[in-house]
């Protein structure tokens, strides 16, 4: 189906002030395209009270903890979206705000597990590109009593790029393209190129990468990359190794490239080398993938894992050393973190894991389990780690001190924070509120931690807690506006499916209502990915209406399944098992509403289903596999065609998700894609999609034109411009008052 750019059809409806006023006239009739243009959006679809509340509920956003604590345990540099200055530092005892202005065209670096380190007691560093008439880089000290801000030339050679600073400031660990270029170009879907970070292209790990910052990826180099220390007070360069083409990190919000312990002495990364292309006879890094993902690759000729390693630097010796991991038991590094005194570190690490009908372990995709492993400074092993609440790891847990290690990790339907003893063994959750803690910083001096942290109840905001877990206080109160319009309430459903195996879900309703329910609509969402989180946790957008529907009279039931971290290794894996994609959590959901509905808590007419992503995908194979069960249904930037996405997208991943390729078994894949069964497709369907998304918008309108055609109520929503997601503000508030619209309207009354 064409696309129009630009155009904007505007359609009439009548807006709908509560579920008992439903019933008179559908949202939206059948073989019905909306595109939203870029400039402007369609006019209001609720009623003016509404639509402001769904204003400031989506208004709220998220402060960060952006740097580490200063020595003192005084100050922080944060980020405050909703406070008249963004930036600036925050004193965790008085919540007092000195605001900083870096001002200049060039973005400094924000990110605490790179830059930001506490030069003195008062000062902290960064990096930035350097403006007109300045060095390539330029280094930035910011004054936390002042917010002052003082630049100088950071003195590196041509075509060095800072990578880290260490924790104390002293030392600049810098990568540069080696000077005698390496043949061969790295091959992987939806890469992305600069002209200065040697690791130039950016390789997803899995569909359920989001885009924009903090997206999971490989950094992988298309040439060699050779590393430097810089020693900021001498200028003095200190070369430390060079790598091939092919070396990849891991780098995203959840797991940091490169650990130095407190006082720079020690270094240490995880790396993994794989082959590049560089003829038509060789393979390319996405075919390696793809193998690995398939299980084919001997563990003897697996480069993830004899390629994989750990690579330690003693910077007062002048030692490398190197942890192998085909020599080290065979889990899979990903990260580290050194103890303050740099005499031993803490690797991530992820075991292999063996599925029905592959023939060798399988190293990638990466894992939803972790397990950790404890080496001294020499390379002695001292300790495995491995416990189910600290497999799913939401940031790289970090040493408190020596002898303790704090895991902010997923545990079941929330984020929890624990404490593990590394002498004792003893392991002490020290989370008491439930939700999402996100950015955690500690301080020693003042034996406490800052975060962020929201839920279902509270936006996020910024908080201190002590470390035994006691006296959690609010440092801000930058989203209180929505704090007053939400009104939600949460419970937690766990019912047997018909494995026998117990799950456990949220369902969240209008504040004051009865629960047990008795037969109220709900809706049933699930996370992109799959492997994306579904917890406790803030959001007034479409794409995740936990603030949204429930503040308008429609509950929403967050049902983790299959792939989902926190709920342990074997549920995790249990989605790419034999045949089991594209079945087993969309039908285990579908024996859970039935459980809902014959407890009375819903009935078929009242229930819908929702996602975005593999969410999306999650909706659409629902409604297709299971017609009838579900009463309306609103898939958001889905995924739809599986032979496809293999072709042309994250073919590795569909690999690992499908256990063989299209060519092995087209059939399946054809099954598994919710576009060649939408003339299945009997439920009120609204489709949202970017016009730019990577998950094709030419796909989506066909399911959209093939549930239409077989006369099912149908109607699709395209925003002009928008990508993977709806981001733009006033996209995102039409959004929501389509969805709310569509949801009154056919989870209302019986018609």
């Amino acid at each position: 189906m064409a696309r129009y750019a630009g155009l904007i059809i505007f359609v009439s409806f009548v807006g709908f002030s509560s579920i008992s006023a439903l019933g008179a006239m559908p949202p939206g009739q059948p073989d019905e395209r909306l595109i939203v243009g870029v400039d402007e959006v369609p006019r209001d679809l609720l009623s003016a009270e509404e639509v402001e509340k769904i204003r400031i509920l989506q208004a709220a956003a998220a402060p960060r903890v952006l740097s580490g604590i200063d020595p003192a345990g005084r100050v922080a540099l944060v980020l405050r979206p909703n406070n008249e200055d963004a930036l600036g530092f925050l004193d965790i005892e008085t919540g007092g705000f000195t605001p900083v202005g870096f001002g200049g065209t060039q973005p400094p670096v924000l990110d605490g597990s790179k830059a930001l380190r506490w030069a003195n007691g008062t000062e902290i560093l960064t990096w930035a590109k350097g403006e007109a008439g300045e060095t390539p880089w330029v280094l930035l000290r910011v004054d936390s009593i002042t917010g002052k801000i003082s630049r100088s030339p950071l003195l590196l050679n041509a075509g060095d790029t800072p990578a880290s600073l260490s924790p104390d400031g002293r030392l600049l660990l810098s990568m540069a393209k080696p000077d005698t270029a390496i043949s061969g170009k790295v091959s992987v879907p939806r890469s992305s190129a600069t002209g200065v970070d040697p690791f130039d292209v950016k390789a997803p790990l899995g569909l359920y990468t989001p885009e924009g910052e903090g997206s999971p990826r490989f950094m992988v180099a298309s040439e060699g990359v050779t590393y430097s220390i810089f020693d900021l007070s001498t200028g003095k360069k200190h070369p430390l190794l060079t790598l091939p083409a092919g070396t990849a990190l891991y780098d995203f919000g959840a797991v940091t490239p490169y650990a130095s312990s407190q006082d720079g002495s020690k270094l240490g990364f995880v790396r993994t080398i794989i082959p590049v292309e560089s003829s038509r006879g060789r393979e390319s890094v996405i075919d390696v993938l793809t193998r690995s993902a398939l299980g084919q690759l001997d563990p003897a000729d697996n480069p993830f894992v004899q390629e994989n390693a750990v690579e330690i630097f003693d910077l007062k010796e002048s030692k490398h050393s190197q942890l192998l991991a085909g020599q080290s038991g065979g889990d899979i590094f990903k990260g580290l973190s050194w103890s303050p005194d740099g005499a031993s570190f803490m690797a991530l690490a992820e075991p292999p894991v063996s599925l029905r009908g592959r023939k060798y372990p399988i190293y990638y995709p990466e894992k939803g389990y972790t397990v950790y492993k404890f080496y001294d400074a020499t390379l002695n092993p001292i300790a495995r780690l491995d416990k189910p609440e600290l497999g799913s790891y939401l940031q790289q847990p970090f040493y408190l001190s020596s002898q303790d290690v704090l895991f902010p990790t997923v545990d079941g339907l929330s984020v929890q924070l624990y404490r593990y003893g590394t002498g004792s063994g003893v392991l002490e959750k020290i989370s008491a509120a439930e939700g999402e803690y996100g950015t955690v910083w500690a301080t020693a001096a003042r034996q406490r931690l800052v975060f962020a942290h929201s839920s279902f109840v509270d936006p996020p905001e910024l908080y201190r807690m002590s470390l035994d877990g006691s006296a959690m206080t609010a440092l801000t109160a930058d989203n209180a506006q929505a704090k007053a319009q939400n009104s939600v309430q949460a419970h937690t459903i766990s019912l047997p499916v018909k494995s026998g195996v117990q799950r456990s879900a949220y369902l969240i309703q209008p504040a004051g209502t009865e629960f047990p329910p008795r037969n109220v609509p709900m809706v049933l969402w699930q996370q992109g990915g799959p492997g994306g989180e579904m917890i406790n946790s803030w959001s007034a957008v479409a794409e995740s209406p936990f603030n949204l529907l429930p503040n308008f009279g429609i509950s929403v039931l967050v049902l983790p399944l299959q792939m989902r971290p926190g709920w342990g290794e074997k549920q995790w894996f249990d989605l790419a098992n034999g045949r089991n994609f594209g079945r087993i959590d969309i039908d285990e959901a579908a024996q859970f509403v039935r459980r809902l509905v014959a407890k009375g808590y819903t009935s078929k007419q009242r229930v819908g289903i929702s996602g975005c992503s593999y969410g999306g995908y999650f909706a659409s194979q629902s409604v297709a596999r299971h017609p009838g069960l579900y009463a309306a249904a609103n898939p958001a930037c889905s995924l739809l065609d599986i032979p496809t996405e293999f072709a042309s997208g994250y073919a590795a991943f569909i690999a690992f998700l499908e256990g063989k390729t299209p060519y092995q078994n087209l059939r399946k894949y054809r099954a598994d894609s919710p576009v060649y069964q939408a003339a299945r497709v009997v439920t009120p369907t609204l489709v949202f999609h970017g016009s730019q998304d990577f998950l094709p918008v030419g796909i989506a309108a066909n399911f959209y034109a093939g549930i239409s055609g077989r006369g099912t109520p149908a109607r699709m929503v395209e925003f002009n411009g928008e990508g993977h997601g709806i981001h733009e503000p006033k996209n995102a508030l039409y959004q929501a008052q389509e969805q709310i619209a569509w949801f009154r309207y056919y989870l209302g009354q019986d018609r």
